[in-house]
């Protein structure tokens, strides 16, 4: 484990495993290798919502409410034991539960699982008090509210009514679409890309955070709670509302981050992150907007998995790995080196020439993947979603590097969270 505070790091690295696990079972699915698994699909999804994108998402929360707020570590210690032991455990029992047609070894996963996400939200609310740290932590605070009532409603419909089976998820899967996954996107696109790439919120705009944050949350409110709501005149109003003030919401976030970035004369640090966050954050609107255009064509199933994918496979996913990137380096080179100096730069673990060099094809593979499920092929959806497999496992050649360094320097490493006084300790 690592001499530092290691629950963000571990959630990460636990979450890019789960990336490439999620991607073989879509594989599997497409049935491209001929390997017998009872209800792939169901698998492919607990993996992809509850698992790498959870993971990753809950962990990049744990890491930016720490720096923000200045925290040392997560505490007590002993939840922090908790956390990264059910978090695993609960996913396995969900897909074993779903693999095995067995309702209690799936509501064991559902519990298990609900251990970690009630002491994640301990620690994210326990850090928000602080009334100067309100922004971006209040997009976390209220994506973690929309991630909760997804995850509730869902273990409500597994085990109401179906055996074997999750019912029909199409209501949690937009709650954490539009909920979980958009409030986590604009509060880090706002404040943490500009960081990243080396620029500060334009102070102009600062005034105007508050407002795009209520907004933002009116948008989910409305375009959810339509879910509740019988077929009517009421339905379709506050359907029509959230989807107009999400595009408010989206178009407002969008012209933030660009007059952040590019408002100033100051050069982009980092312009590999900017491959794949700005790319990922392009096809995540462009995959968005076609569940819009399937409101109009209910029931057909390739704009259906057009939406899925392309906001999924290209959108979130570049933009998670480019975030991924990072926060493990930052973390690690944290660790070792904090009170060190001319051992390593920080530049060097960065491996720039495999970063973007799989971002290049992050953003050309996958096309033929979504190409393949136009022309119902899932023989090509299968074959390119193998070469998706090995670009993953080429990239994660980064973080196993770093993670070798790690090892390797470990001994020297002076733990960051200490206080002078507790050094000689």
């Amino acid at each position: 484990m690592f001499r530092g505070e290691p629950v963000p790091i571990w959630t990460l690295m636990m979450g890019i495993t789960l990336f490439l696990l999620t991607q073989l079972f879509g594989v599997f699915t497409s049935g491209f290798l001929q390997i017998n698994l009872y209800n792939p699909l169901q698998g492919h999804f607990l993996l992809a919502f509850l698992g790498w994108i959870a993971f990753m998402i809950l962990g990049a929360q744990l890491q930016f409410f720490r720096a923000i707020t200045g925290l040392r570590k997560y505490e007590p210690e002993t939840f922090r034991w908790i956390f990264l032991i059910s978090l695993p455990l609960g996913l396995f029992l969900l897909i074993l539960g779903t693999s095995v047609a067995s309702k209690p070894v799936l509501i064991s996963g559902f519990l298990v699982y609900s251990i970690a996400l009630i002491i994640h939200s301990y620690w994210l609310l326990k850090q928000w008090r602080d009334p100067k740290h309100k922004f971006p932590l209040n997009y976390f605070i209220a994506a973690q509210a929309f991630f909760l009532l997804g995850f509730i409603q869902l273990f409500y419909l597994s085990i109401t009514g179906y055996s074997s089976t999750i019912a029909p998820i199409s209501s949690s899967i937009h709650i954490f679409g539009i909920g979980w996954i958009t409030l986590t996107l604009q509060g880090a696109l706002i404040r943490v890309l500009p960081m990243f790439l080396g620029h500060n919120i334009d102070r102009k705009l600062r005034t105007g955070l508050n407002y795009h944050f209520y907004t933002s949350v009116m948008a989910s409110f409305f375009f959810i709670v339509t879910y509740y709501i019988p077929s009517g005149i009421i339905k379709s109003s506050l359907h029509g509302l959230g989807g107009i003030l999400w595009e408010i919401a989206w178009i407002w976030a969008l012209l933030i981050l660009f007059k952040s970035i590019f408002g100033s004369k100051k050069p982009i640090d980092h312009k590999e992150t900017l491959l794949y966050t700005g790319m990922g954050l392009i096809w995540f609107l462009i995959g968005s907007n076609l569940g819009l255009i399937l409101a109009f064509f209910p029931g057909n199933k390739m704009i259906y998995l057009l939406h899925i994918h392309v906001t999924l496979l290209l959108g979130l996913s570049l933009i998670i790995l480019g975030a991924f990137h990072r926060i493990h380096i930052f973390q690690i080179y944290t660790f070792l080196f904090t009170g060190r100096r001319n051992v390593i730069s920080m530049d060097a673990m960065f491996h720039r020439k495999i970063a973007i060099f799989c971002g290049i094809l992050f953003n050309i593979n996958p096309i033929f993947i979504i190409y393949g499920f136009a022309v119902d092929n899932f023989w090509l959806v299968g074959l390119f979603g193998t070469i998706n497999i090995v670009i993953t496992l080429v990239y994660l050649s980064i973080p196993t590097q770093n993670l070798i360094l790690y090892f390797k320097e470990r001994k020297n490493a002076i733990p960051f969270y200490l206080k002078p006084t507790e050094l000689h300790s």
